[in-house]
């Protein structure tokens, strides 16, 4: 007997989110494992800081997306918050960075 189409659809649907969230996880770890490969042997020492910065952000936006689901439509108003809150965030790093 074969299964309903609604419930094949969510099947399908549960293995692509999972294979969604492993891969995000894969990347992830892919990016820290950098970091810390660029920390420990020491390359590129002129540009240590921005690249770990550029892979950290690109990893909290993935968690965002990908965890906290900020890339479904009527999450609108959280993702607008959240950018906001990130704008404000990068503000204050901004200015303490000229602060000192």
């Amino acid at each position: 007997m074969q299964k309903p189409v609604v419930e094949q659809q969510s099947i399908r649907n549960e293995r692509e989110s999972e294979g969604r969230y492993l891969l995000s996880f894969v990347w992830m770890l892919l990016f820290t494992g950098i970091s810390f490969a660029l920390v420990g042997m020491k390359l590129l020492p002129n540009l240590i800081i921005p690249v770990i910065l550029l892979l950290a952000s690109l990893q909290v936006l993935m968690q965002l997306f990908t965890f906290m689901h900020l890339d479904f439509k009527w999450y609108l108003t959280a993702t607008v918050f959240m950018g906001s809150g990130c704008i404000v965030a990068a503000t204050a790093i901004i200015a303490m960075l000229f602060w000192v």
